[in-house]
């Protein structure tokens, strides 16, 4: 699973059924826009909101492109299939990239990488553990601000 920027997860699925199922056996989050089922608009919550623009970004015509090699070491091929349709082989290899599509495949990975956590749902974040968040940023936000008066007083009776 491959962002511009960085790849965000690999993993190895024992006999996937598909390649949703590929996904889902190394722990990564499909969401799939309403409007249309079996496209997927967001893996592991990235890029956030692109479900609701129907997993297709207008303005830099990205959305998440689907593919295939045969092993770790051969060059990546454009599925022409859904990951819910396509049955991957023993020993292939499963790629997604978001990107404009066929000419960007996703990077070469040769070690398993466990997925981000996904991003709070829009509404969402109210639980104990955004409250503790929040708690510790305003108190290193105040520490911040007396450590700063501290030494700017100490320069002043100088």
């Amino acid at each position: 699973m491959d962002m511009p920027d960085k790849p965000l997860a690999a993993g190895c699925a024992h006999q996937p059924t598909d390649g949703m199922d590929a996904l889902s056996q190394i722990g990564v989050d499909v969401r799939q826009p309403n409007s249309k089922p079996g496209l997927v608009c967001e893996l592991q919550g990235r890029p956030q909101d692109a479900c609701a623009h129907g997993g297709y970004d207008k303005s830099t015509r990205q959305f998440w492109s689907y593919w295939h090699a045969a092993s770790p070491a051969d060059k990546w091929t454009f599925s022409t299939k859904g990951a819910a349709q396509y049955h991957p082989a023993a020993g292939s290899v499963e790629g997604w990239r978001w990107g404009t599509g066929k000419g960007f495949p996703p990077r070469q990975v040769s070690a398993a990488r466990k997925p981000p956590a996904m991003p709070p749902e829009s509404g969402h974040g109210s639980g104990p553990l955004t409250t503790i968040g929040v708690v510790v940023a305003v108190i290193a936000l105040g520490v911040g601000v007396w450590w700063t008066r501290r030494k700017q007083t100490r320069r002043d009776a100088e």
